[in-house]
Parts: structure tokens; sequence; C-alpha cells
């Protein structure tokens, strides 16, 4: 299944500096580097805030990322982006949807 979000948040760090007025209430802090564990690739784990046209929160998707789209990403933290996502993955157990982006683009405002 393919994902196409218009528009949303690249959540980042918490302490970063475009976090200020960006963290909501009780939210956690998702982006961390883990290690894919057959292949040992590092892959950046992150949540986009999927938004509507009106600017309010739809959703949240969990995404992954590797290679060169990592510092990408670490670059657009904080920062509203059109995300492209060919491939996904639902987990019937806990119904979450994770996304990997090939294409991350901010939305100019």
């Amino acid at each position: 299944m393919e994902a196409r979000i218009a528009r949303g948040l690249v959540q980042g760090l918490h302490s970063h500096p475009k976090a200020s007025g960006n963290v909501r209430k009780g939210s956690y802090e998702g982006f961390k580097t883990l290690y894919n564990r057959l292949s040992g690739e590092p892959e950046l784990v992150f949540q986009i805030e999927d938004r509507k046209a009106d600017g309010t929160v739809d959703n949240y998707i969990t995404a992954v990322v590797r290679g060169d789209l990592i510092a990408k990403v670490q670059e657009l933290q904080w920062t509203e982006c059109a995300v492209y996502a060919p491939e996904s993955k639902f987990n019937r157990q806990n119904g979450n949807l994770t996304i990997f982006p090939t294409e991350i683009v901010p939305v100019q405002a």
C-alpha cells in the first residue's frame, strides 16, 4: 500500500530549537536511530503528524527511513513536509501503521 501525506509535521527531538511550540502535551520523543536486525543498516524511526487541510491533526504515523534520507529527515525535523512512501506495513495486533518514505519535501507556507 502506497502512502502519500500532503502536509505532515516531521516530529523530532524535543530539545531541537524548532520544537518550541510544536511539542504537544503528553507526546513522547520517538525520534531515534535503530539498526535493522537483519542487515545492521541504521534506520531512523520518527513520527509524522498528519494534518488536514485546515491544519488540525488527523493522525500520527510512524515512519522509518534509511540511507541518505536519515540526514534529510534530521535536517527537516519540526518542518511541515509532503511525504511519499511506496511501502508500508500494518500490524493487525496493535493497529499501528508504519510507512517507509522514499521522498520527503518541505511544504512552502
